[in-house]
């Protein structure tokens, strides 16, 4: 395994807490919306980390919310070695809302790395979360030092498919071990992992109000200085409980060989949550940013009524006129004026022989 072993420069990157509470901000608008006119399948996405609202029109016959949860960050100092490295998928779920809603204004809280992303109605009760993804560890040797091997992802967020909490997933350095940050769990945070520098429990205690949706933070990682070089295990993910933080703990696998491996564990994932009365399907996990999209249905527009038939005006005639006698009225003239041509030679003649 020696021969695995490959010499990176040293990487002492902190990452902070990942905190999901409720801040004084102006919630922002869809970063994509439907046309004005739309009335079937109308999708609002929202991908920008924040608080969000939006407006349900009255009248929805259909409304649902797809709620994917952030993935964690890759650990800071494996990146140089493993830049294919990855956090933790956040949690995905599509929950079915019902038409109640329409004509309401619904409170949405997309998550940045590591976070969870959540929805809320109204009057600020929650409705679904879909928990962050964990950050991600790695294994190697620190007295060589900073030797490297293998980057492991944290644990995945919670994905809820019926109503409750969904637990978030363990931390995945070497698979399992003491030293990942466990998932967010049921009723509390999940645990932190244990070694020579312990990670902290996720919190517990999500809030939420109209306006404003306050996630559990994640657990924070161990941190341990080795010969003047500090190693910190990646926190967990935030959700409706939050993710345990990894540990930092030396000499934690035998590598065979009489060598023993050091390792920087994974965050746990934070846990998902769906209301009562609601039904949601899971998705694929997560690998990137957080979103919610809304999609809704209105009622089809009432057919028009039809318009009145057009009767087209008699057309004009376009050849000449005929008299009553059916014969042509310049033909009728011309017949005239023969006619008295020959009376008054008749009349001619009379006279004539008269005279004689």
């Amino acid at each position: 395994m020696t021969s695995a072993f490959i010499r990176v420069a040293p990487a002492a990157i902190g990452v902070g807490l990942l905190l999901a509470a409720a801040t004084a901000v102006t919630p922002a608008v869809a970063d994509t919306t439907p046309a004005t006119d739309c009335r079937t399948d109308c999708t609002a996405v929202f991908d920008t980390a924040g608080l969000h609202t939006l407006a349900v029109p009255a009248g929805v016959v259909s409304l649902r919310a797809t709620v994917s949860g952030a993935a964690g960050s890759p650990a800071p100092a494996a990146l140089g070695l493993f830049p294919d490295a990855v956090g933790g998928p956040g949690g995905v779920t599509t929950a079915t809302l019902g038409t109640a809603l329409g004509g309401t204004t619904l409170t949405l809280r997309v998550g940045a790395a590591g976070e969870g992303s959540a929805l809320a109605d109204g009057d600020g009760a929650l409705l679904v979360v879909a928990g962050g993804g964990g950050d991600g560890g790695y294994a190697g040797r620190f007295e060589l030092p900073d030797q490297l091997f293998a980057a492991y992802p944290g644990g995945a967020g919670g994905a809820p498919s019926a109503p409750g909490v969904a637990p978030g997933g363990d931390g995945t350095t070497f698979g399992t071990g003491a030293f990942n940050g466990a998932g967010g769990a049921l009723a509390a945070g999940g645990a932190g992992g244990v070694g020579g520098a312990s990670g902290s429990a996720g919190a517990a205690g999500t809030t939420s109000s109209p306006g404003a949706i306050g996630l559990s933070a994640g657990g924070a990682g161990g941190i341990l200085t080795v010969q003047d070089d500090q190693y910190e295990a990646g926190p967990g993910g935030t959700g409706f409980t939050g993710g345990g933080g990894g540990a930092v703990s030396l000499d934690a696998v035998d590598g065979g060989d009489e060598i023993m491996i050091d390792v920087v564990g994974a965050g746990g994932g934070g846990s998902g949550f769906l209301a009562e009365g609601l039904s949601a399907v899971a998705g694929e996990p997560n690998a990137g940013a957080g979103s919610v999209t809304v999609v809704w249905s209105l009622p089809p527009l009432p057919d028009p009524e039809p318009a009145s038939p057009v009767v087209a005006p008699p057309a004009e005639p376009t050849g000449p006129q005929l008299a009553e006698t059916g014969v042509e009225a310049p033909s009728l003239g011309l017949a005239a004026a023969a006619i008295a041509a020959a009376g008054a030679a008749l009349l001619a003649l009379h006279r004539r022989r008269r005279r004689a």
